[in-house]
């Protein structure tokens, strides 16, 4: 059997977004397959030539770069869509520090970094991008429709990520029918919109709804959020998740653009899972997963969100209709089960053409 390195650069005890994904991916084709996990990417390590297979998730195209010279069959899974309108990325740098944590000791070269990087990209052509993943010796694995028509790569193939729909569904949970529960779940990032979402909820009847986030961290001015609506819940995270969703009415998540999360936003999905109705941003790649499942606003249109808000609240029938519509596009199109074959007929093709050459 082939050897594998399978780059993945996070802690395996601290994953989240598209590194969980990727693990959950490594541990389903571990089964199967010789793969041996490596965090650092480097184009002199000699081990590489003894590998058929060098497997490399990212987020963005600057692992293709570092690895643009090994030699040997590569699959390149790339879960974000990449560019994002400069002007939104400066924003997002601004606002940071409207909501960083006192005691959050960030140096300003490295957040100069975080934020010269995105715009580079963004003013990058897409022909130099596909050129630089266009290789005759790499797969690129794409998470949408979106994203394989920007490239136009002749060696692209389009996986969606998908969640387990046994573990991810709706449960009857007790909750306080005296109000609805408006809720944000993701992490507290300004791209992600946390700051829409204090702004949204200061618009909302406190007599009517009850106002909840639940983050991935409290590393954030808690109190820069307290300021715009005193009234909002703030949870750090929990450990049962499926048991969060369930105890939510209505889940907003007012992305600013397209690379304000993974490709396929893992929130989203596990909530559609779940039968939860979302409100969400206005953007390409969302209307192609959510479809008719989804009430879809401008990213930045606080009155948009908080009209469609109050028009989901007084109507609890359509409430449950797009929620069964959500559940039904995750069983077909994001289902867990379905993206990992998909990986494990890749890595069997792959492997077949290594012997065959």
């Amino acid at each position: 059997m082939g050897k594998i390195y399978y780059y993945i650069k996070k802690d395996p005890n601290n994953f989240e977004g598209k590194d969980k994904i990727s693990f959950v991916i490594y541990n389903y084709l571990k089964k199967y397959y010789n793969i041996e996990i490596i965090k650092i990417l480097d184009k002199h390590n000699f081990s590489y030539k003894n590998a058929d297979i060098i497997h490399i998730n990212s987020s963005g195209i600057l692992e293709a770069i570092r690895c643009y010279s090994i030699k040997g069959l590569k699959i390149y899974s790339l879960y974000s869509n990449l560019k994002a309108n400069p002007i939104y990325l400066i924003k997002d740098f601004i606002d940071f520090f409207k909501i960083k944590h006192e005691n959050l000791n960030v140096p300003i070269i490295y957040l100069l970094k975080r934020l010269l990087f995105p715009i580079l990209l963004s003013i990058i052509p897409w022909f130099v991008i596909k050129k630089i993943l266009e290789r005759e010796n790499t797969v690129v694995v794409l998470p949408n429709n979106y994203l394989y028509k920007k490239l136009k790569l002749k060696n692209a193939k389009i996986v969606p990520i998908g969640v387990d729909i046994k573990k991810f569904y709706k449960k009857e949970t007790i909750k306080d029918y005296r109000k609805t529960t408006i809720a944000y779940v993701g992490h507290p990032a300004v791209d992600k919109g946390i700051i829409e979402v204090a702004k949204i909820f200061s618009k909302l009847d406190n007599k009517k709804f009850k106002k909840v986030m639940f983050l991935t961290n409290l590393n954030i001015n808690i109190d820069y959020l307290k300021s715009i609506d005193p009234n909002i819940e703030i949870f750090g995270p929990q450990e049962d998740i499926v048991k969060v969703y369930n105890t939510i009415d209505i889940l907003i998540l007012p992305y600013r653009h397209e690379i304000s999360s993974i490709a396929i936003p893992l929130v989203l999905i596990e909530a559609m899972a779940c039968e939860v109705p979302i409100i969400t941003s206005d953007l390409p790649h969302l209307r192609e997963i959510g479809k008719d499942s989804l009430i879809y606003v401008k990213p930045f249109d606080i009155d948009g969100f908080v009209k469609e808000i109050n028009n989901l609240a007084n109507n609890p029938e359509k409430r449950l209709e797009i929620g069964k519509k959500a559940r039904n596009i995750i069983e077909k199109h994001y289902n867990e089960k379905i993206m990992l074959e998909e990986y494990k007929k890749l890595y069997d093709y792959l492997l077949k053409r290594c012997k065959n050459e």
